[in-house]
């Protein structure tokens, strides 16, 4: 494997990073956008990128900042190491859409349900409980 440093630059998505940073769950999956004239953080259609990329580990991050003056634009760079490939089967939560270099996701996999007591309307999780606070967070979430 190699390591790839990438600049993430929307906020919500930087959120999510720095929270995964302190709970010590620094994974996600990345994907490379079809358009290599775009740059996003976010899928917001699963069809503008590759349905294969890798699930990484984030070893480490730091404060990114440009622009200048008024226009200054934070974010960070993180840098990735890929463990394996993955591929992306649908599209669980849009992010909203700012301009970056890398589109943030999540791999989720919804459990089956439990049985539950008769006349009780049960809630189907909307993931693992170890991943379940990025929902929070406006990014993209995918099923792998």
């Amino acid at each position: 494997g190699f390591y790839k440093a990438v600049v993430v630059r929307n906020p919500a998505v930087v959120a999510a990073i720095k929270e995964m940073m302190k709970r010590g769950q620094p994974y996600l999956g990345a994907f490379l956008l079809k358009d290599e004239q775009t740059d996003s953080d976010v899928i917001t259609d699963i069809n503008s990128v590759h349905p294969v990329g890798v699930f990484a580990q984030i070893t480490s991050v730091f404060a990114a900042n440009s622009g200048t003056g008024d226009y200054k634009e934070e974010g960070l760079t993180a840098v990735l190491y890929p463990h394996r490939r993955i591929k992306i089967t649908g599209l669980i939560k849009a992010g909203e859409h700012s301009t970056a270099t890398i589109q943030e996701e999540t791999q989720t996999v919804t459990p089956p349900p439990s049985p539950s007591p008769e006349g009780e309307v049960e809630k189907i999780p909307q993931g693992p409980v170890q991943t379940s606070f990025l929902h929070k967070h406006s990014i993209s979430i995918v099923q792998v």
